[in-house]
């Protein structure tokens, strides 16, 4: 089940709306949006356009299922972890992704070179390449989209956090 009302209330609380804040900018009574937040009540369509034009989203965000979410790759031999833990999709400004290799193991990561974002990695645990850098533990580096291909090779077992957001 999607879990509408949650998302709701989620970016009433983010853009420091009240209840009934809400309600004025929208047309939509009180009991409304508090039915709709705690899942009493679902929303029309009609709503879904009023609040994601408020909250600029597109009404697509609020009948997605958080799949992205939380999700964790694998790769075939098991020795690395990729996990989407917020998205853009879900309302978020960014992508943040975990990341853990093993020594030795290699992740490429393609990316669209028009896209006009840009890459944050920070090795929490253990050295890495990037894109031929070396980054050590507690260091990061700013990679663009324009790059193409993202090549990380573990030096040593990492835990490295991703970053992608669009450039500013």
């Amino acid at each position: 089940m999607i879990d509408v009302g949650s998302k709701i209330k989620l970016l009433r609380q983010k853009t420091g709306l009240t209840i009934s804040q809400l309600s004025s900018l929208s047309g939509l009574s009180v009991s409304m949006i508090s039915q709709c937040e705690r899942n009493i009540i679902s929303p029309s369509l009609s709503t879904i356009e009023t609040l994601s034009s408020i909250f600029d989203v597109r009404p697509s965000y609020f009948l997605e299922k958080d799949f992205l979410e939380n999700t964790i790759f694998r790769s075939p031999d098991d020795n690395i972890s990729f996990a989407m833990l917020m998205s853009r999709a879900s309302g978020y400004p960014f992508d943040f992704y975990r990341i853990i290799l093993k020594k030795g193991d290699k992740r490429e990561i393609s990316e669209n070179a028009s896209a006009g974002f840009c890459n944050f990695f920070y090795v929490f645990k253990g050295s890495c390449m990037i894109n031929g850098d070396a980054v050590k533990e507690k260091e990061a580096i700013l990679i663009s989209s324009e790059s193409g291909v993202i090549k990380i090779e573990a030096l040593k077992d990492s835990f490295i956090v991703r970053v992608k957001t669009t450039k500013s």
